[in-house]
Parts: C-alpha cells; sequence; structure tokens
C-alpha cells in the first residue's frame, strides 16, 4: 500500500511537471500583451462601467417606510 501512494504521487508530480513544459512550448510568455505591463510603477487607474442612468432604485419603487419596533 505504501509503495502504491509513494508510485502514485510521483506519477502525478511528473505529470504535472510534463504539463508544465508542454504549456510553456505552447505558449510562450508574452509579456507585451499584458495589458499593466506597460503602466509606469505606481500609477493608478480606476475603471468604472456605471453610468448615470443606472440607478439602484426608480422612481416607480415607492417611498421609503420607516418602521418602528413595538414591544
Amino acid at each position: 500500500m505504501f509503495k502504491f501512494l509513494i508510485l502514485l504521487l510521483l506519477v502525478v508530480l511528473i505529470l504535472r511537471y510534463i504539463n508544465k513544459l508542454i504549456n510553456s512550448i505552447l505558449r510562450p510568455n508574452n509579456s507585451n500583451t499584458n495589458q499593466y505591463a506597460k503602466k509606469q510603477e505606481g500609477e493608478v487607474t480606476i475603471n468604472t462601467k456605471t453610468s448615470a442612468s443606472s440607478k439602484l432604485y426608480s422612481k416607480e419603487d415607492g417611498e421609503y417606510a420607516d418602521y418602528e419596533e413595538i414591544k
């Protein structure tokens, strides 16, 4: 049983290593395609997709009702 677990562990490690090699050959690391690589160090950008017309509540939702707790 112990030999089986060691063998299984070795097979998994070898397969992971082969997978890394194949991925590095098929998809080389191109830093030119990275959109963050072109920014200067310390530069901050905030991307928002909110618009003025998209509100959380519309006028048709009704009024806010303030309920008091009754004891």
